[in-house]
């Protein structure tokens, strides 16, 4: 091998400015590797002089006793007889190495015996210098400077370390290398005199619990570990000594842990409720096993959503990490650090930063230009390196090397001290909801779940369920004073019921109870049956029956009674069926109402109409013979004989046709000619092959269509019965769906699938949905709204009802398809409602989940009539959580969080059966914020808009004679 008397690298570029940082990883491990590899000690020494790069398009001719490192990057941009006419006495080329390791060993090859002598770490110590001079170097040169780095002292430090290390003084050599960090951040400084926090993110999922992870918390000190509830529990189950490891770093300091969810759960669609319970569930679980809390709120799955501000400040967690690390669309600005403000006006600390790959050497070669652009316009700058426990790329050790000599590239630290050392930084934001899109229905598609949709539905009535019997389990303790066995296994059933809705939406089957519905709907039967004993009841006999109907939802509700209970109601159509008498029911309370009210009812429907008559002539247009026709108390709704669809809903008195309402397939953009441009194109026909009334009871009068949908070429490709009626408890219409497919949808959900399909005729309208329990405007063409959509017009309101169904896409400026089946989907039956003029249609999508209970038929009258045991005294908030506060065996009060749905801030009167003692505002963890005004059995609290606030309540003792 000839004498080295200078070491060169060849990049594919013309100058340092315009080299071309973003490559893929095996070009970047490679310029990385050659580059820092030639500040190996040995190297420096023997040449006496620093490294340098030369053009691959120009490389020097003839150079004279030269190391020449070749990327393979840079071979296809050398001159074609280059490498050929180099003399083989004066120069050594290594060529494709890969990495690091391969360059050591091609020269090992080369000249045997070079690079040996000196001891690993201060090889890696020199490496971290070779690293940080290209970094700063790219920093400079790319972002429009020149460098500034004093190349002779620069060079002098480099040579006097190479030469101490060679003659084994290490720590003269690291003092020198010490001088040269010094004279890069100088250098950096002067340009850059902002400080970048480097944060390490350390992931967490239940394969990395084992050995890795404790590497990665013993090794390093400022680490970040991401987790969830289920997996601390998990590691205590199945790693118990990476539990210790953990307990013991954080004990020290040394890690911090970001989280707060039980679970890695699809929580961007979840309402406040749910929401509520899982950070409880997960807080729990974390001073549980840990004995602390997670100062930070983050996951690693998309859940970004308005509602956290508010939610993570009721909590009090310092900061949070706004963005996700999975699929999903989020805004991005170009601040690190924001004031993330909430839909409720609560704002919270948050990095915005997206985080970049740490196990990527790609992440690393424009780490500086990275680096250099954050500090040119962020005030807090933040770059974040995320990665799964010990899975990382070499250049980010290197990093942490350099990062323990000096802040050039910037500084290590727990996400908690970044917050703390940047409180008075970061620019006040509010994101609409609309720039939020949650990933979900395409993963579940991919990932073959076998009910993507479904799922929600079951999961919407589990939790609707599942209040119920939370609320019933409280009436009976507010009547009574006693919290008994039976209210007990309520309350357990209830937990047991939002548990097992939680494994349903996350598809945990291992921990899903198919047969809790059939329990707790049998428990809740039994508990009203014994309930029935504890109402209030008439001593006198008026000889007088009726119906007596408990409503357990947090809106109120409407019961019915008919004018002759024993009236055989099977008529040819609705309109014979002599209409029930409907009343008013509070919310967490009952109403009872007498045969005879039926009939007073009529009398005075019957004087509305006549005035009616008389103010407006003919008050609306008598259906035709021909017309299939189901009416309600606001609109007429006329069933399409030739689609079996909705052809209109006409409101009462009189009116145009509002809303149109088909079944489709959209077969997706493939099925059309290149030449098509109207959308409808894209969708089947709906085809009724037999309408008819169904043998109904005059409380519900219904119409059931059937037939079939067909592609363009007229094949059947789905059957269909849809039932449409007119609840008279309900205020709007019912649709029921059943689909039998027989050409499943394409594997994009959101271009081919069946769907309900909406149209109205307003191009003006403005559409809103449902985020969480509170209404939205929204203009997206594809969204997610749990409960409802409401389209408001000029003149009227229409209210799409779709619990359960989260799916939907306009299609154009007045059509809406809300998503029933995509691929994978096994679930057949659906149930939507529409309706008209709904002032809060958060109430009306309760109600469909929940209806009021018939407790008996023929019974004795109760006294009073109508009654609650909790109520508030505005519609535009709701109980949106009901605990029980039990001591002994008596219930002394109760917790409830209340939620503001429609965007007005206000007072609100909580008012109870029982007189009050006390009533706190508390925040999440249970701790008192501020008193609440009494007076007697209410309490008062001031709501923002769209606020959710908890609120215990203390009952004065009971007197027992």
């Amino acid at each position: 091998m000839p004498n080295i008397e200078q070491t060169i690298i060849l990049l594919p570029c013309y100058s340092l400015e315009d080299f071309q940082v973003s490559r893929n990883d095996d070009e970047s491990e490679e310029i990385l590797a050659g580059w820092c590899g030639l500040f190996h000690p040995v190297l420096l020494h023997r040449t006496q002089m620093l490294p340098r790069w030369e053009r691959a398009y120009d490389p020097p001719l003839a150079p004279d006793q030269a190391l020449i490192i070749i990327p393979e990057c840079s071979e296809k941009n050398l001159p074609s007889t280059w490498l050929a006419d180099l003399p083989a006495d004066q120069v050594t080329v290594i060529r494709r190495f890969k990495d690091l390791p391969g360059l050591w060993q091609a020269i090992e090859q080369a000249a045997p015996g070079l690079l040996q002598g000196v001891p690993q770490d201060i090889v890696d110590d020199f490496i971290a210098l070779g690293f940080a001079y290209l970094q700063v170097e790219l920093m400079t040169r790319q972002l429009r400077y020149m460098s500034n780095l004093d190349e002779i002292r620069f060079r002098e430090s480099a040579l006097k370390a190479a030469a101490a290390a060679v003659m084994g003084k290490a720590e003269e050599a690291r003092e020198q290398l010490q001088r040269g960090f010094d004279l890069l951040t100088e250098s950096r400084e002067y340009f850059y005199p902002v400080q970048a926090y480097l944060i390490d993110l350390t992931l967490t999922a239940e394969t990395t619990l084992g050995a890795g992870l404790r590497r990665e918390l013993e090794s390093f000190q400022c680490v970040n570990l991401l987790t969830t509830g289920h997996l601390l529990r998990y590691m205590a189950e199945r790693e118990p000594e990476s539990l210790a490891v953990l307990k013991s770093v954080l004990a020290e300091g040394h890690v911090v842990t970001l989280g707060g969810e039980e679970d890695e759960s699809v929580s961007a669609i979840l309402p406040q409720p749910a929401l509520l319970r899982s950070f409880r569930r997960g807080l729990n679980t974390w001073n549980e096993i840990l004995e602390t809390r997670p100062p930070i709120y983050g996951k690693r799955r998309f859940g970004l959503t308005p509602l956290l501000p508010g939610l993570l400040s009721h909590f009090r967690f310092e900061g949070a990490l706004h963005f996700a690390l999975d699929d999903g669309k989020f805004p991005v600005g170009n601040q690190s650090k924001l004031r993330w403000e909430g839909l409720d006006e609560n704002d919270i600390d948050s990095v915005g930063r997206v985080p970049v790959d740490a196990s990527r050497p790609a992440t690393f070669l424009k780490l500086g230009e990275t680096i250099g652009r954050m500090l040119d316009l962020d005030h807090a700058a933040a770059i974040i390196f995320a990665h799964w426990p010990s899975q990382v790329s070499p250049w980010y050790s290197v990093l942490k090397r350099v990062a323990q000599y000096s802040p050039v590239l910037g500084r290590f630290s727990s996400m908690t001290e970044y917050f703390r050392n940047t409180q008075y930084v970061g620019a006040r934001v509010f994101h609409k909801p609309d720039e939020y899109r949650p990933p979900y229905l395409a993963q579940d598609v991919a990932g073959s779940s076998s009910w993507p949709i479904s799922k929600w539905i079951r999961y919407v009535r589990q939790c609707a369920e599942a209040d119920a019997l939370a609320a019933l389990a409280v009436i009976r303790g507010l009547i009574t004073g006693v919290w008994d066995e039976l209210s007990q296994k309520l309350c357990e059933t209830a937990e047991l019921g939002w548990q097992n809705a939680d494994a349903v939406i996350n598809e945990r089957e291992s921990t899903f109870d198919p047969h809790w519905p059939e329990r707790a709907s049998a428990l809740r039967r039994n508990a009203c049956d014994s309930l029935m004993a504890l109402l209030p009841q008439s001593s006198a006999a008026f000889g007088e029956t009726g119906v007596l109907w408990l409503n357990l939802s947090c809106v109120s509700a409407r019961g019915y009674v008919c004018r002759q209970t024993g009236e055989n109601c099977e008529k040819s159509s609705p309109e014979q069926l002599p209409k029930p008498a409907t009343f008013p029911i509070p919310s967490f309370g009952y109403a009872w109402a007498s045969s005879s009210y039926a009939v007073e009812s009529a009398k005075q429907s019957q004087k509305l109409e006549s005035w009616w008559r008389r103010l407006f002539g003919k008050a609306s247009e008598k259906p035709s013979e021909e017309e299939w026709v189901i009416e309600n108390e606001t609109a007429r709704l006329v069933v399409d004989k030739l689609t079996g669809g909705i052809q209109g809903i006409y409101p009462l008195p009189y009116g145009r046709n509002l809303l149109a309402q088909r079944l489709g397939m959209r077969l997706g953009s493939s099925m059309l000619d290149a030449d098509t441009q109207d959308p409808e194109a894209e969708y089947s026909r709906m085809i009724a092959e037999t309408i008819r009334y169904l043998p109904s009871t005059r409380e519900e009068p219904a119409i059931q269509s059937e037939g079939r949908l067909v592609d363009r070429q007229g094949e059947t490709i789905a059957r269909f019965t849809q039932i449409v009626s007119a609840p008279a408890h309900l205020p709007f219409f019912r649709i029921r769906i059943q689909l039998e497919p027989r050409r499943m949808p394409d594997s994009n959900p959101w271009a081919s699938y069946y769907a309900c399909r909406f149209a109205w005729n307003d191009e003006t309208a403005t559409l809103s949905r449902s985020l969480g329990w509170s209404r939205t405007d929204t203009e997206r063409e594809r969204f997610e709204s749990l409960y409802f959509n409401q389209v408001t017009g000029g003149h009227h309101t229409i209210t799409l009802l779709c619990p359960g169904l989260p799916y939907h896409r306009m299609v154009g400026p007045r059509k809406l398809d809300t998503l029933l089946i995509v691929r994978g989907e096994e679930a057949k039956d659906f149930e939507l409602g529409v309706g008209l003029d709904i002032r809060y249609p958060l109430h009306a999508a309760l109600q469909l989940l929940q209806p009021p209970v018939l407790l008996s038929v023929a019974t004795a009258p109760r006294v009073p009539q109508s009654a609650w045991w909790l109520t508030l005294d505005v519609r535009n908030v709701v109980v949106s959580s009901l605990q029980p506060v039990v001591e002994g065996h008596h219930l002394v009060g109760l917790r409830l969080a209340l939620t503001e749905t429609e965007g007005r801030a206000g007072p609100v009167t909580i008012q109870t059966c029982r007189t009050l003692s006390a009533a706190y505002r508390i925040d999440g963890l249970g701790e008192i914020v501020e008193p609440l005004a009494l007076d007697g059995d209410s309490a008062h609290i001031q709501l923002g808009r769209f606020q959710t606030v908890e609120v215990e309540l203390r009952f004065e003792a009971i007197r027992r004679e």
